[in-house]
């Protein structure tokens, strides 16, 4: 108790004083050496410094780049022998999750169907459905997401010094991104599949309640003509009931 209250006592005075600590050894030693400072003093207390700018050395010239040239080469042939590994691979780096198929079951936009694109709230427009992609989820739409796309000629011109020819052609959407057309109001709708007493499955527009049915493909331009009937290539009647399988008569016999 008595040295407790002696320390006390001196600490008090030292505070009342209010005199510069010094630092400790161990402390010094433990700073990094450019916030060490001179011993403080009491008309100018001590200051930190900030560290000194470091200077990175100059790189060996051609080092660096060589090395990212021989990644980007080798990511680049990775890439055009296995495009879809690839795109998997850095999917699942970044941890993302591929998109699985739309089973046949669900699916529910066919072509020739009126439908409207959005991208988020937007809207992209509103067209008839060229063709759709199943495995992919994808859908074509006339007048929707117009891009140029080389020619079939120009791309199979063997001739490399010719300039390539493009064209303006529908690019793909993804099938989230189209709704049917309502019949009743001419709003976008979801769709749902049902069944009718005699047994068909339709699509019903969750807006309405209205049925959507399919869109027959038109009617061809030309008659289809069907091959003449050739007597050259017909077998003949009594060729045809002429009977064949008649056992020998040594088979006949009972063993």
């Amino acid at each position: 108790l008595v040295r407790y209250s002696m320390l006390t006592r001196l600490l008090t005075s030292l505070r009342a004083a209010r005199l510069p600590r010094q630092p400790s050894r161990a402390l010094l030693s433990a700073t990094p050496f450019w916030h060490r400072t001179a011993a403080p003093s009491v008309a100018q207390p001590a200051m930190l410094l900030r560290p000194p700018a470091v200077t990175p050395a100059p790189p060996i010239a051609g080092a660096s780049r060589q090395r990212s040239q021989k990644q980007s080469n080798k990511l680049r042939q990775k890439r055009m022998a296995h495009p879809r590994r690839s795109k998997r691979d850095a999917m699942a780096r970044r941890g993302i999750k591929p998109q699985q198929p739309l089973p046949d079951w669900k699916w529910g936009i066919f072509a020739r169907d009126e439908v409207a694109v959005y991208h988020g709230k937007r809207k992209m427009g509103q067209g008839k459905v060229l063709r759709v992609d199943h495995a992919r989820s994808r859908v074509w739409v006339e007048g929707i997401k117009l891009r140029e796309f080389a020619t079939e000629e120009s791309a199979n011109d063997p001739d490399p010094s010719r300039p390539l020819e493009y064209e303006l052609r529908e690019d793909s959407v993804h099938y989230s991104q189209c709704n049917l057309i309502d019949p009743v109001d001419g709003r976008r709708t979801r769709l749902r599949w049902r069944y009718l007493p005699d047994g068909r499955r339709v699509r019903v527009a969750v807006r309405s309640g209205a049925l959507l049915p399919r869109v027959p493909p038109p009617p061809p331009d030309e008659p289809r003509e069907f091959p003449r009937w050739s007597e050259r290539l017909t077998t003949p009647r009594d060729a045809v009931l002429e009977r064949t399988n008649i056992a020998p008569q040594w088979a006949k016999q009972r063993v």
